[in-house]
C-alpha cells in the first residue's frame, strides 16, 4: 500500500521540535494534562505506549513515543490512517517527516494517496506544517511550553 509522506526542514533543535509537535518531553516524564489536551482522555500506559480516547464519538489512539526521534499514532477502532512523525537533526535545524499509512484495501489506499497528491497536500501544509514553521521562525522558545496546540 502506498504511504503518504511529507518532509520539511524546521529551524529548531530536535528536542524543541519534538516537544512542540508531540506535547511529549524529549527528556523526563510527560505532563498528562498536556497530553490529554492534545490527544484526548488518557486511558493508560505501558512503557512508552500511551492510550487516549477522543470525545464520545472519537477514536481510541495508541501513541508510541520514542523521544526525540519518533512518534507513532495508531487507531484500532476506526478507518483513520496511522501516522508516524520522524525527527532528525540536520544542518539548519531538524528534518520533520510525517508518514500516513492508509488502512484500506489497495484501491482505497491508492485513492487516498492520489487525493493527497492532487488536493490535500496544500491543506496539510497550511494546517500542520506552516504553523510550526511560523512558530519557530517567529522566535518561539527552544523549549516546550504547556500551551495547547491543536493544528497537527
Amino acid at each position: 500500500m502506498p504511504s503518504i509522506r511529507i518532509t520539511t526542514l524546521v529551524p529548531a533543535s530536535q528536542d524543541a521540535l519534538y516537544e512542540y509537535v508531540t506535547a511529549f518531553p524529549a527528556r523526563g516524564e510527560p505532563n498528562i494534562s498536556a497530553l490529554e489536551r492534545k490527544y484526548g482522555a488518557y486511558r493508560g500506559r505501558k512503557g512508552y505506549i500511551y492510550t487516549f480516547h477522543e470525545d464520545d464519538e472519537g477514536a481510541t489512539w495508541q501513541c508510541t513515543f520514542r523521544p526525540p526521534e519518533q512518534r507513532v499514532m495508531r487507531t484500532f477502532d476506526s478507518t483513520w490512517s496511522n501516522r508516524a512523525d520522524y525527527f532528525k537533526e540536520a544542518e539548519g535545524g531538524t528534518l520533520w517527516t510525517i508518514v500516513w499509512e492508509p488502512k484500506g484495501r489497495i484501491m482505497s489506499s491508492f485513492t487516498q494517496w492520489l487525493a493527497f497528491q492532487l488536493k490535500h497536500r496544500k491543506q496539510v501544509n497550511s494546517l500542520i506544517i506552516l504553523p510550526v514553521l511560523e512558530y519557530f521562525r517567529g522566535g518561539g522558545p527552544d523549549t516546550f511550553t504547556d500551551e495547547e496546540h491543536t493544528f497537527y
